[in-house]
């Protein structure tokens, strides 16, 4: 059997993730996995709707002009979305969450893994508390362009790095 990668819409409300949960859940059989993903290139300004959604969310919730707060917001709602799915799915082994990066932004993985300004401003002007993302998501994508700076310099041994950020970073 198939293992379903599914990508959630970036405005899908709280209720929204829980349905989804639920529907998923009652279909897809032991021992299949299933992989859920907050939105998907959230980081493509040039292409994506999604990467401004986030931008204009994270400076909202967040109160910055801070470059790096669509990544924040998108790790605190990846976080919220994966609370979520594994309260519907009670910590099943087979649901992994998932966030992705874009390779050619080296160190802003930490953004979406520790969400600093998320951090900083757990509980004010209605931000929810704080859960380090790095200890609730499974899985860490890097989608890397062919054309792009991984090929050359020290890409391979960063990604090697990243592989092993979501069991060893610490908030």
């Amino acid at each position: 059997g198939r293992e379903p990668w599914i990508c959630l819409p970036t405005a899908a409300t709280d209720d929204h993730f829980r349905q989804c949960a639920q529907f998923v859940r009652a279909r897809v059989p032991a021992p299949r996995r299933v992989h859920v993903e907050y939105s998907t290139k959230t980081w493509d300004f040039s292409g994506t709707p999604q990467a401004h959604y986030c931008s204009d969310r994270g400076r909202a919730a967040f109160s910055t002009t801070d470059g790096a707060a669509f990544r924040n917001w998108y790790g605190m709602r990846a976080t919220q979305m994966a609370l979520i799915w594994k309260e519907v799915w009670q910590n099943d082994p087979r649901l992994r969450t998932v966030v992705q990066h874009q390779a050619d932004w080296v160190g802003g993985e930490v953004d979406i893994l520790e969400a600093p300004l998320w951090r900083a401003r757990s509980g004010q002007n209605g931000l929810p508390a704080y859960v380090a993302p790095h200890s609730v998501l499974d899985v860490l994508t890097v989608h890397a362009q062919i054309d792009g700076g991984m090929a050359y310099g020290g890409g391979a041994a960063q990604i090697d790095t990243w592989r092993t950020t979501l069991s060893q970073t610490e908030a």
